[in-house]
């Protein structure tokens, strides 16, 4: 079996950490998500996958290459513009056609029984099936509504529906897929498989099911839910990770060095090649690579990014420090 990995996306609620980078690029516990996303396919027995790039294609492609040195064969379908889920999967069509496959976002970590979904899609005869969980309502997410039997009979609110009462879901960014999809999918533009596709294939009868995972998902997407994701692997939520860092109180990166007394680190991540002065605090955060942080530093719920200098005595608090094009540093507040 063959996957896709999408990829192309401009990571626009990331920034400014995808100012310089793809939103896949990103490192959640010093490991770019891109490489969480295709070990999560490759413990669940896929080895061939295809990568869509369009913003910054190189920063993925400088990390995944071939996929060799993780015992996997990755290729890339370039996007001169950007094609959205369902145009992008229709341009790699002649790498995932005649046979089931399955297309996965690049935003997210993920650990569940994936054949366990393929098995429920093959034996009810699905055309589609996608990854579902409950709804957490202090997050929003677009609506999945499913019936009894597993069928969605209503996604983003697209489809007239006026049956019983459904079961309200959310797609955990997994897709299950037979080949034929491809018949109803336009080529050349820009089409979106959940807000266009799904829909018309719902309206036409076709069977859509919600394979309800039992297992771990979280969505990266926003600088808010990206600090979450690091204080639930260091409470031990996501233990796939933490078995694999053995994390206590903070990771750190190699060359890390830690001058002097008094350095508080908790739920800290730091990068490789960082120096972090005496005196100094930092909770809740994740540092990035090349970062030097002076003496007497306060820093809670911070994300601050390559090559940055923070000076004694800074407190930084729900921010994001980064340096901008001309070098010049710059800090941000994280909003919701």
């Amino acid at each position: 079996m063959k996957a896709m990995i999408l990829a192309a996306g401009f990571g626009k609620r990331l920034q400014p950490l995808t100012l310089k980078r793809a939103k896949p690029a990103i490192p959640v516990m010093n490991v770019p998500l891109i490489l969480h996303n295709l070990k999560f396919i490759k413990r669940n027995g896929i080895n061939e996958a295809v990568i869509n790039l369009h913003y910054l294609p190189d920063s993925i492609k400088n990390i995944v290459g071939d996929g060799s040195r993780f015992g996997m064969d990755i290729t890339y379908s370039y996007e001169t513009e950007i094609m959205g889920t369902a145009g992008g999967l229709k341009k790699a069509e002649e790498f995932l056609k005649n046979s089931t496959f399955i297309m996965v976002n690049s935003d997210t970590l993920l650990d569940f029984d994936l054949q366990d979904a393929i098995r429920f899609h093959r034996e009810n005869n699905s055309i589609a099936t996608m990854a579902l969980t409950d709804v957490n309502d202090g997050e929003e997410y677009g609506p999945v509504e499913v019936d009894k039997n597993s069928r969605v009979k209503n996604i983003l609110g697209k489809v007239k529906y006026n049956g019983k009462p459904l079961h309200r879901k959310v797609f955990v960014g997994v897709h299950i897929l037979e080949s034929r999809i491809f018949d109803i999918i336009p080529s050349g533009g820009f089409y979106e498989i959940n807000a266009q596709v799904y829909p018309m294939l719902i309206e036409k009868g076709e069977k859509v099911l919600g394979y309800y995972l039992s297992g771990y998902w979280n969505d990266v997407g926003t600088l808010k839910r990206y600090l979450k994701v690091h204080n639930e692997i260091f409470q031990n939520k996501i233990p796939f990770i933490k078995k694999k860092y053995e994390v206590e109180n903070y990771q750190t990166g190699e060359n890390c060095t830690i001058t002097g007394g008094n350095v508080d680190l908790k739920f800290a991540v730091l990068g490789e090649n960082c120096q972090v002065g005496n005196n100094t605090a930092i909770t809740e955060s994740v540092v990035m690579d090349n970062v030097k942080i002076g003496s007497s530093v306060r820093m809670k719920m911070a994300i601050i990014d390559n090559g940055v200098y923070i000076d004694d005595g800074m407190v930084i608090e729900n921010s994001v420090v980064y340096m901008d094009a001309k070098g010049e540093r710059k800090i941000v507040t994280i909003g919701d």
